[in-house]
């Protein structure tokens, strides 16, 4: 027999699996259509680990067990890196193979988001040789900061499987940005740059700005 606190318990298990932006949306707006957009302003950083692919290729022949061993590399990577989001204020919108995208509104956002990501490089190094099935392998990241305005919607069957989808020139402008840095590095756009400049060193590279530091903007509180 299921309770009204058993019921609270598997609400919270199941925010723990969703972006705060779509648990606020629902939260301030619990009567809307199951179906609806809104614009999200802030940042986005795409982040990408790169040496992944060699080593998902040399294990793909070891079948489940190969894949089971690749599983475990990613989330110890995602885990380590979201908890320093977290911290940030960071909210983790997408994953997509060894590449996530984080969202970052509020106040300080650009500024929120370069710390992040840069907190997340000099984690790095606990990465750089990674022992996998008796061979060692080595991971570096890129990451790239765009300031924008992001079109996010729940879109689907009302009555069946809505998606929750974050698109848009913006949102690609995030991942191109991020596709131009180099590995090891934290990449701005302009519009992030503009936001950024007094208060971080930056140098242009390409047509984006490399963030080779930042004053440490002051830490959301864990409820915001």
């Amino acid at each position: 027999m299921s309770t009204s606190a058993d019921a609270l318990d598997g609400r919270d298990l199941i925010r723990a699996y969703l972006p705060r932006t779509l648990v606020a949306r629902w939260s301030a707006h619990p009567d809307d259509t199951p179906v609806w957009h809104e614009t999200l302003t802030g940042s986005l950083m795409h982040c990408d680990m790169s040496g992944f692919t060699a080593m998902s290729e040399r294990l793909a022949g070891r079948g489940k067990e190969g894949a089971e061993l690749m599983a475990g590399v990613l989330n110890g990577f995602f885990d380590r890196m979201l908890r320093i989001a977290d911290g940030w204020g960071g909210v983790q919108m997408k994953f997509g193979g060894d590449a996530m995208l984080l969202y970052f509104g509020g106040d300080e956002h650009a500024a929120r988001a370069a710390a992040c990501g840069l907190e997340m490089q000099r984690a790095m190094p606990e990465f750089h040789r990674v022992e996998v099935a008796g061979e060692t392998y080595g991971f570096l990241m890129r990451a790239g900061i765009h300031s924008g305005a992001f079109f996010s919607a729940s879109a689907g069957d009302p009555s069946g499987v809505l998606h929750y989808l974050l698109m848009g020139r913006d949102v690609s402008r995030s991942a191109a940005t991020e596709a131009e840095a180099q590995p090891g590095q934290v990449a701005a756009s302009e519009p992030s740059a503009s936001l950024l400049r007094g208060r971080a060193r930056l140098v242009q590279q390409g047509h984006v700005w490399q963030v080779r530091s930042v004053d440490v903007p002051e830490r959301p509180r864990p409820s915001e």
